[in-house]
């Protein structure tokens, strides 16, 4: 079942960079068009050939930015090292870019698993410009069984629907949509409910509770590069066409550096170490160049922050409140400006002499106040929430899902999408 979102939920749009979290039944290698030669680029033993979601590397030959990116691997190996793939079970290290895409194309949840042949089963029916508004009781008792979900048009109106499951229902809304159709469904914090007239069914104060996101703003170098010529996007397109090559197809991510705070940093006074174990990384570094500047998308991929999803009104075609905590807690920024400094720290390598000129965003080094002051004022998200339902062990007074995903204090229900992430993963969410 689907609630506010695309088929492909959150990975129709954004970023494509692709680390496993386990196993590669689900991945389909395929090497990038153009055919070029991309031995030394990943490890064919850690990838999987049979799967759904296709996996390639950049197609275009490597840049002039590529090769001091691969020189100063070398240059800098005991801080950066070369690793020549992220998804060996050690991610660590300077990383050629895995991304979602397949024969010049972007490779989607949608893509993989409701291609046509999908679609033409007979037992699977797709509901399009429809929203799932709410689940229902379909059986009372000490437990109630939901099975039953409402369905409207997605225009609006009085015409509504309602579904039943013969075993169960399973909702996969995403981390802003399942928590919200909980919440309407009488799932949720007794006291927000009551306010907004809904009557509660289960009590899950949890619900909507541990929103938590990947953050990024930029670390970005003048360099004596020149502008590329301008793209004629005509001509692209046209390519792309006939080709599946060209611009319309490639990643802006040459490299990525994964990076672990050090043991020895300030930070650790304080704050805890919420990494599943010394091989998982803290910081992403994706490097990204355009002629004159270079620069690192600096990404937390641990946050310690926690934002909420709550219900504006009674009326479930209201969009929810989304409240992202950002930088709430104050690991988070200390935490990116720990990231600024492995970014100035791989950038003032040797392979960079002669080419970067001068830092267009602030030194962390030179006045840390001003610099987490400026990550306040241009923070962005990746798009990665999670947490908005999380499990917790199975006889648990907090939490929202037990270990098998199915809603506490209820039958017939569970929940399986990102919501469930009691920890955020330290990589992008589709490739779990």
């Amino acid at each position: 079942m689907l609630g506010p979102r695309s088929l492909a939920t959150k990975v129709g749009l954004g970023r494509l960079c692709f680390l496993l979290r386990k196993g590669a039944k689900h991945e389909k290698w395929v090497p990038p068009n153009g055919g070029r030669n991309i031995t030394g680029q990943f490890d064919p033993r850690v990838h999987g050939f049979h799967g759904n979601t296709f996996v390639s590397l950049p197609q275009s030959e490597p840049s002039p930015v590529d090769l001091r990116v691969m020189q100063n691997a070398q240059l800098q190996s005991e801080r950066f090292p070369f690793n020549l793939d992220p998804n060996s079970g050690s991610p660590l290290g300077v990383t050629w870019t895995q991304s979602n895409i397949g024969n010049g194309e972007r490779s989607s949840a949608a893509t993989a698993y409701l291609g046509s042949e999908v679609r033409r089963r007979e037992n699977l029916d797709i509901a399009i410009n429809t929203l799932a508004t709410r689940v229902l009781t379909t059986k009372s008792g000490r437990q109630p069984e939901i099975r039953t979900v409402e369905i409207a048009p997605r225009s609006g109106g009085d015409t509504r629907k309602t579904l039943t499951a013969s075993k169960e229902l399973i909702l996969t809304a995403g981390a802003i949509g399942s928590p919200q159709i909980l919440l309407n469904s009488g799932i949720g914090d007794r006291n927000d409910l009551s306010a907004l007239g809904i009557d509660t069914i289960v009590e899950l104060p949890d619900v909507g509770k541990g929103l938590t996101d990947h953050i990024v703003r930029a670390a970005v170098w003048n360099t004596t590069a020149s502008s590329p010529p301008p793209i004629n996007d005509q001509e692209a397109l046209e390519q792309w066409r006939t080709t599946r090559t060209g611009p319309l197809a490639q990643f802006a991510t040459g490299h990525i550096v994964w990076s672990r705070i050090p043991s020895n940093a300030s930070i650790w006074r304080n704050h805890r170490d919420t990494t599943s174990g010394k091989n998982s990384p803290h910081i992403e570094l994706s490097i990204f160049s355009s002629g004159p500047v270079l620069g690192f998308a600096i990404i937390l991929l641990t946050p310690h922050s926690r934002g909420t999803v709550k219900l504006r009104s009674s009326n479930p075609f209201d969009t929810p409140i989304i409240n992202p905590g950002y930088l709430t807690h104050p690991f988070d920024v200390e935490a990116i400006r720990e990231g600024a400094l492995l970014a100035k720290q791989f950038f003032t390598g040797p392979a960079w002499d002669g080419y970067l000129i001068n830092p267009l965003t602030l030194d962390p080094d030179i006045d840390p106040a001003a610099y987490d002051e400026s990550t306040r004022n241009t923070l962005i998200t990746t798009v990665h929430p999670s947490g908005t339902a999380a499990m917790s062990a199975r006889n648990a007074k907090n939490g929202v899902l037990d270990p098998d995903l199915k809603v506490k204090g209820v039958r017939g229900l569970r929940v399986a999408d990102s919501s469930a992430m009691a920890l955020i993963f330290s990589l992008n969410e589709l490739s779990i």
